[in-house]
């Protein structure tokens, strides 16, 4: 029950924040702005939450971009995204032992 209030939290957040970023910006500027930065990732973030993907490649799953087998951060870094998020679970069981302080510094340092 408990999650399932934290994730109805959540989402109003997320809606909520998404909805006021929206607002705040006019329509007309936000059209011009999306035309003139679309592709800057200087002015555009594009990110990816990559926290399950040590649990993937532990799995020995591959990835490819146009039929040739390559690293993922390599295929996302090439299509532009410019910021990854990674979790630190306070209880990695739920993430099959992933996630934790440990297996994200070796990550890191990997």
């Amino acid at each position: 029950m408990k999650r399932m209030v934290r994730k109805g939290i959540l989402l109003f957040f997320t809606f909520t924040l998404a909805l006021t970023s929206l607002l705040a910006i006019g329509p007309a500027k936000q059209a011009a702005a999306a035309t003139e930065t679309l592709s800057d990732p200087d002015t555009f973030i594009k990110g990816v939450d990559i926290s399950t993907l040590q649990a993937l490649e532990d799995q020995h799953v591959k990835f490819y971009d146009e039929g040739i087998e390559q690293d993922l951060l390599m295929i996302m870094k090439n299509h532009g995204v410019n910021y990854v998020r990674l979790r630190l679970w306070n209880d990695p069981e739920q993430a099959d032992g992933y996630n934790d302080k440990a297996h994200v510094l070796a990550w890191r340092n990997g």
